[in-house]
Order: C-alpha cells, then sequence, then structure tokens
C-alpha cells in the first residue's frame, strides 16, 4: 500500500466558488479512494485556488527535464494575470459534465480528458499572444501539440464553454473563432483553403456541433447552432441552424424542421394547382433560378447549392452567409429544397411585406426590385421571339 496523508477538511478560500469546491471533493475523495493517484491528486488538493491547480497540472504534463522543467513552465503560464481565465476554466469544465455522457464528476476532465487540457493549454497560450509574448506562447502551441496531438494556434480567439471531446488531431487555424458552448470532436480541422493569407480562417458561431474527421476550410461563417457531420468538407457559409453533411459539405435542414409526422408526404406545389394569386414577377425568378441554378430539370426542387448558384449571378449586395439566411428564409420547411409554388408564395409575402426583414445590406430591396424587373424584361423578351418565330 502506498501511505497518503490525509487532505485538509475544507478546501481553502482560493476554492471559493461551488463549482470549485465541488472539485475539491472530488479529488478528496479520489485521493482516500485511490493512493496510487497521491503524486497527481495532492499536489492540486494543497494548491490555493483550482485556477493555481490547473497551472500546476499543465506544468507537470508540459514540462520537460532536459530543454524547458516544469519550474519554468508554471512561471510562463503564471506571467499574465488574466482574471478571465479562471471564468473560462470553470466555464470548459461545466461544458464537459453537461455534454459528455461519460463524465459525471468534475475530476475526470480535469486530470485526465486532454481535448480539455488542451483548451487551458491554449487560453494561457493566447493570453501570452494577446500580450507580446509570441516565443512563450509558439513554445506552448508546440509542446501542447506533441503532447496531446491538438494544435491551437496561439492567436485564435475561443469563447467559454468548448468541448473537444477525445481531442487527437484537432486543429484551429491563427485567425478562427470559436463562439460559445461549442463541440468540437476528434480530427476537426478549422483551416485555411492555402490560396489566401490574412483573415483566413473559419468564424464559428455560438452552440455549434463539428463531427469527428470534418475540415472547414476558408474564412466563412458557420452560424449559430449548426451541426457539421463527421468527415464532411465545408467550403462556404452554412446558416444558423442548419445542417451540412457531405465532401463538399451541403445542407440537409435547418433548426425548424417540422417533426416527421406533422410533415405532409408530398410537398405543395409537386401539382400545377394553385398559383392563381401568385405574381408574374414570382414566376419569372423562379423560371430563372431552374434556368441558372445548374440546369434544374423543369418542375424540379431547386437545392440550396442551385439557390446559391443562381443568385450569385445576380450580384445581390448579400454576403455568403447573408444569402445562405436568404434561402432559409424562403424555406419554410427548412428541408433544403424549394418547389415552385413554396418559393413563388414566400417570395411575394416578403416582397409585398411594408418592412420587409433585414437580408443582407439596406439596399437589398431596391436592388432586388431593379433585377426582379430586368428578370421579367428578359422572360417577356424571349416570349415575344417565340412569337415572332412562330409568325409564318
Amino acid at each position: 500500500t502506498v501511505a497518503v496523508s490525509e487532505p485538509s477538511a475544507a478546501p481553502g478560500p482560493g476554492w471559493d466558488c461551488p463549482l470549485s469546491q465541488e472539485v475539491w471533493a472530488d479529488l478528496g475523495q479520489l485521493a482516500q479512494t485511490t493512493p496510487h493517484l497521491k503524486g497527481l491528486v495532492q499536489p492540486l488538493l494543497e494548491s490555493p485556488s483550482l485556477d493555481h491547480a490547473m497551472v500546476l497540472l499543465l506544468s507537470n504534463l508540459l514540462g520537460d527535464p532536459y530543454t524547458v522543467p516544469r519550474e519554468s513552465v508554471q512561471a510562463m503560464l503564471t506571467v499574465v494575470q488574466d482574471e478571465d481565465l479562471g471564468r473560462l476554466l470553470r466555464a470548459d469544465l461545466q461544458a464537459v459534465l453537461d455534454r459528455d455522457p461519460a463524465v459525471s464528476q468534475y475530476s475526470v476532465p480535469l486530470l485526465h480528458f486532454k481535448g480539455f487540457q488542451a483548451i487551458q493549454a491554449h487560453r494561457h497560450a493566447h493570453a501570452l499572444w494577446t500580450s507580446g509574448q509570441e516565443s512563450a506562447a509558439l513554445w506552448i502551441q508546440g509542446r501542447v501539440s506533441k503532447v496531446f496531438q491538438v494544435d491551437i494556434h496561439p492567436a485564435a480567439r475561443i469563447a467559454e464553454g468548448l468541448l473537444i471531446d477525445h481531442g487527437t488531431g484537432v486543429v484551429v487555424g491563427e485567425t478562427a473563432v470559436i463562439g460559445p458552448n461549442c463541440s468540437i470532436l476528434h480530427a476537426v480541422t478549422l483551416g485555411g483553403t492555402g490560396k489566401h493569407g490574412g483573415d483566413r480562417h473559419p468564424k464559428v458561431g455560438a452552440r455549434v456541433v463539428i463531427g469527428a474527421g470534418a475540415s472547414v476550410l476558408g474564412n466563412i461563417h458557420i452560424g449559430d447552432g449548426a451541426k457539421i457531420g463527421t468527415n464532411s468538407v465545408v467550403l462556404m457559409d452554412i446558416p444558423e441552424g442548419a445542417t451540412a453533411v457531405g465532401a463538399p459539405a451541403r445542407i440537409i435542414g435547418g433548426h425548424r424542421r417540422k417533426p416527421a409526422e406533422d410533415k405532409p408526404s408530398v410537398k405543395l406545389g409537386d401539382n400545377a394547382e394553385g398559383f392563381e394569386d401568385m405574381s408574374p414577377e414570382s414566376r419569372c425568378c423562379w423560371r430563372y433560378l431552374t434556368k441558372q441554378g445548374l440546369k434544374a430539370k423543369p418542375g424540379a426542387p431547386v437545392t440550396f447549392h442551385r439557390f446559391y448558384t443562381a443568385v450569385k449571378k445576380l450580384q445581390l449586395p448579400m454576403s455568403n452567409f447573408e444569402t445562405s439566411n436568404f434561402f432559409f428564409l424562403l424555406d419554410k420547411d427548412n428541408d433544403g429544397v424549394l418547389t415552385e409554388k413554396e418559393f413563388r408564395e414566400a417570395f411575394d409575402a416578403w416582397r409585398n411585406q411594408p418592412n420587409m426583414p433585414c437580408v443582407g445590406s439596406g439596399k437589398l430591396k431596391e436592388a432586388l426590385e431593379e433585377i426582379v424587373g430586368l428578370i421579367v424584361a428578359d422572360a417577356e423578351a424571349e416570349h415575344a421571339a417565340h412569337l415572332a418565330m412562330a409568325i409564318p
């Protein structure tokens, strides 16, 4: 047996918040029930605070007796005194407990999960980077990559509540941004395309889930609540609440999709009736979409990719992300496709509102009306040409 000194009856004043006290209690129970982990747990229990315990643990994991020993690593991690690091640490711990069904104690990710440990190391590296100590920040990045197989550039901005599950193979580029309460699985890359410098990495919104092996490439935007499927390759903006899968990724639905039992088996508009009250402008715009949208078959629903391709040719004052949101504004049941009736009903309703919902820049309505006029004029000219050819 291994002799273990009894931990203090209560945590010190630095373990003041309820989460910290629960971590301390977990560690104390572990010290009593698993004496073989004495060398790991006892120094943490004797730390003045949870923040200090995290620094001590990272120093032990990242220190190298032949190059930069743990004492030097500990000094490096405490050079920048940033109170926000403690808040982020607690939010990240809570995220693991809330979202990982394999975890029931705070001490588990703290001691054993390299994804969590890599995030905390990055937060210290980011603090060093933003304070001008780039060499120290890059050393931490390189050491974390070797020890944890997680490579996050110290300039990357990561909000609170990030869960990196398993961790192996995760890569996050220099100009990447990750919003609050996101979940990332192993082998995910938030990288550049290799074609551009400067701001070249993805911007991930809040509550996004990125599946194992997915690559999100380029300065693109992933909307709040979006889901990226396993092994997907994402090269375009993904709107809020949408699900994207495949290589290259395509959008297969949105967050407001109706339950299966409430969804009609055939979408309205699969027949030729019910178009009497719709504007001729909406008919012309629909025909433009089906003609320009990668030569869609007449009467076939328009997918997001076809819509995106056709709308981009109009050169509307909208970003890629706003174009994606415009599609889902028209796609009322958010199943990722538009039938003619669905498009024309939504298009007419949207155009006829006194105060149209904001999509793109403030000049969108004027630009859209001008382009609709051009599409209608082209359709009328084409119709006149057909009539002329029919006259003997």
